[in-house]
């Protein structure tokens, strides 16, 4: 679905592909622009105490996790993405973070094409936006992680 405000500039606009076992590829390209893309590092490992009383963490490894919030998803949208949660859970798949390189110099932008095996870490629920020129419009957030 086209976007409400035509593609500008310094907006990422996600393209997620995957390829469900025994199935084509699939790809979702969201009309409207992701309202915020979060990159942070995420750090794997844990912490043991032993008996008596020493502590130590264990790195295991630092994930790239990003989260892309959409504030303007349409009913088929809500859909598709519904759709891959579902095939993909667990499995790998391929996200663009900006399809139409619009972000220039933007620090997010030197990770475009870097979620190129990504999984899901999880959605928020599905948010009700206002109703613009007669459709329902949606919000919601995937979380994802550079896999190995």
């Amino acid at each position: 679905m086209p976007s409400l405000f035509g593609t500008r500039t310094g907006f990422f606009y996600p393209r997620l592909t995957y390829t469900p076992p025994g199935g084509v590829e699939t790809v979702i390209d969201v009309g409207d622009m992701c309202q915020r893309v979060d990159i942070r590092p995420a750090k794997i490992g844990g912490m043991n105490r032993s008996e008596s009383g020493v502590t130590e963490a264990i790195l295991i490894r630092t994930d790239v996790v990003a989260v892309l919030r959409f504030e303007l998803l349409s009913t088929a949208e809500v859909a598709a993405l519904y759709t891959l949660w579902n095939l993909m859970w667990g499995r790998q798949f391929a996200v663009t973070l900006d399809r139409f390189a619009t972000t220039g110099d933007l620090w997010q932008a030197a990770f475009n094409t870097s979620f190129t095996k990504a999984e899901l870490l999880g959605m928020d629920e599905l948010t009700p936006q206002q109703t613009q020129l007669t459709r329902a419009l949606y919000g919601l957030a995937i979380s994802i992680r550079q896999g190995t």
